[in-house]
């Protein structure tokens, strides 16, 4: 698909990243032969003079072989762990903001400002009547201190209230 003339997306089918997979896979396979053929020519030399040139020409390139094609074969692991993690978050964010059928809004109470504090239905914490984490919120209601020793409810950290006397 393309979306304008300077960048054109395509899409991820099954298929997508199965050439750094092999190549991976190649690079790695090329390298413990190179490392294998570096370790038959070395078994066989006797002095180090002799030992280096099997050393350089073939156990050196191998283990980098093996070490590129590691990177290519985890690089590619990543991907598809990174593209099954964003699938997953792009659904679980499709469910939270998705409506329950049935399930009614309930609009937002203003809460008249007074001296006094409130707390939500299901809160743990009384605020002051304009606390950023309560304006706005439905099932808002003014409580007094029996409702808070009822409740065991505590102060707010954000908007510190003083806790009402009566």
């Amino acid at each position: 698909m393309v979306t304008d003339s300077r960048h054109v997306t395509r899409d991820p089918g099954p298929h997508r990243g199965a050439g750094p997979r092999w190549l991976g896979a190649a690079l790695g396979l090329g390298g413990g032969v190179l490392l294998f053929l570096g370790w038959w020519g070395v078994s066989g030399a006797v002095t180090i003079g002799e030992q280096l040139p099997y050393i350089a020409s073939g156990s050196i390139p191998g283990a980098a072989l093996v070490v590129a094609g590691a990177i290519l074969l985890d690089r590619e692991s990543t991907q598809r762990a990174t593209r099954r993690t964003d699938d997953l978050i792009a659904q679980l964010s499709a469910l939270l903001v998705e409506e329950v059928p049935g399930d009614p809004v309930v609009p937002a109470v203003e809460v008249p400002s007074h001296d006094g504090v409130v707390a939500l239905a299901t809160g743990e914490h009384f605020h002051r009547p304009e606390c950023a984490l309560v304006a706005g919120k439905p099932a808002v209601a003014v409580v007094g201190a029996d409702v808070i020793d009822h409740r065991h409810l505590s102060a707010c950290q954000v908007c510190e209230p003083e806790r009402p006397a009566f």
